[in-house]
């Protein structure tokens, strides 16, 4: 049985792109090891290289950001039938619009500052 040679496709190529980093980089004093399946290494080998920065760049800032958007998107607490009187109260009179709060609201939030 013949077999057709089947040419692989030409990559594009495109220059890498770098995700931010940090402004300072400071000297990693922790050692994080971690299993992983072949197929799910060779994807995030896959993903670090498309965005430019090696497998431990590209592990690091990924988990860091999910665990920011994971702390970030708590929205449980309990309160006393008071401080949930109180709490709605507030929230149902907010106060009128002013220069500082028009300036908190315009800025950058701690964990995007670089």
């Amino acid at each position: 049985m013949a077999h057709a040679l089947v040419e692989p496709r030409a990559k594009r190529r495109q220059p890498p792109r770098k995700a931010k980093a940090p402004a300072k980089k400071k000297t990693a004093s922790s050692l994080i090891n971690l299993r992983a399946n072949p197929a799910t290494r060779d994807l995030i080998d896959r993903a670090a290289a498309a965005s430019g920065q090696n497998r431990t760049e590209f592990m690091l800032y990924s988990a860091r950001i999910y665990a920011e958007h994971v702390l970030l998107n708590q929205v449980y607490f309990q309160l006393d039938d008071d401080d949930w009187v109180a709490l709605n109260a507030t929230l149902a009179a907010p106060p009128p619009a002013n220069d500082a709060l028009k300036r908190a609201f315009r800025a950058v939030p701690l964990w995007n500052r670089q």
